[in-house]
């Protein structure tokens, strides 16, 4: 849709407390922080009107629907990067499920749109879900552990889909190896030993 319902907008309030209209708006603003062309004080202004995206995790709808509706590449490039601030700063306050529904929901985008998108979206959007998958691996929920399944998916399509399967298999395996920070290295080591057990053999069976 490019209208937001209102509660959706107003969660994503820009800076001095500004509404994004509709995505209309959003993605003139994110296309002005990008413009090299512009003054920089307007660069600036409508960087300070998307910092909010990334801080508040009532602005996931929107951001999902920047990333699933709009063509533009700067808005789609803004949406995810926020997702992706928003799930490791507030992943603590999300239930299981919403954790689940937004990696769905960024697959579900990925085999619809992946193919006309551009890379650099797509590695980020793969990099996204990897993030999920990683923060949630030794969940109970073990929808976490079937992201190998939901790959092959992917790798069980045309080639561009295949294309975008093998990136995101190339994504998992580089975020369940990679040490966060704020991670410590035993939790790290049971995750990466437990994936390494469940399914890197499958990944490289592809």
């Amino acid at each position: 849709p490019r209208r937001m319902s209102a509660a959706t907008a107003a969660a994503a309030t820009g800076g001095g407390g500004q509404e994004f209209r509709d995505l209309a708006d959003v993605e003139a603003t994110c296309d002005a922080m990008y413009d090299t062309t512009l003054p920089e004080p307007t660069r600036k202004a409508a960087e300070m009107r998307l910092v909010p995206l990334a801080e508040q995790r009532e602005t996931v709808p929107m951001l999902q629907t920047m990333l699933e509706h709009s063509s533009h590449t700067t808005c789609q490039m803004v949406a995810v990067v926020s997702l992706t601030r928003v799930t490791q700063k507030h992943w603590t306050s999300f239930p299981d499920q919403s954790r689940i529904t937004m990696r769905d929901a960024i697959l579900n985008i990925l085999a619809r749109r992946g193919p006309s998108m551009e890379p650099g979206v797509v590695v980020s959007a793969c990099r996204l879900v990897a993030t999920i998958t990683k923060l949630g691996w030794t969940s109970t929920d073990e929808r976490f552990r079937d992201v190998v399944a939901q790959a092959a998916k992917l790798l069980d399509s045309a080639l561009p889909l295949v294309v975008v399967g093998v990136r995101l298999l190339s994504e998992l395996v580089s975020e369940i190896n990679a040490r966060a920070d704020t991670r410590t290295f035993n939790a790290h080591r049971r995750v990466a030993v437990s994936f390494r057990d469940l399914s890197l053999r499958r990944v490289f069976e592809f």
